[in-house]
């Protein structure tokens, strides 16, 4: 077994400035299935719930749906990260 450093892969301004994008679009995404988890668990009632074969409690879809919105937040603060990085790339590209 070697134990040598691999090799660098070096990458353009251009390179990260899609690969931060893409990253950024897909968060994006996800932050809005998330939300969309958040609003589905809190809404309904119990009896609703139960014709669709949902055995939790209310207060477990809550807490379901509190953990979806935590989740979108901070995958938020995330974006707002991507966005800061992809601002400081595209003025190192002029």
């Amino acid at each position: 077994m070697s134990l040598e450093k691999p090799r660098q892969e070096s990458f353009t301004i251009g390179d990260l400035l899609v690969f931060v994008k893409v990253k950024r679009d897909a968060l994006l995404k996800n932050i809005a299935g998330r939300e969309q988890m958040r609003d589905s668990w809190s809404k309904g009632t119990s009896v609703e719930w139960r014709k669709v074969k949902c055995k939790m409690t209310k207060a477990q879809r809550m807490e379901e749906a509190g953990i979806h919105g935590a989740i979108a937040l901070a995958q938020r603060r995330e974006v707002a990260m991507f966005d800061a990085v992809i601002d400081v790339l595209s003025r190192c590209q002029l």
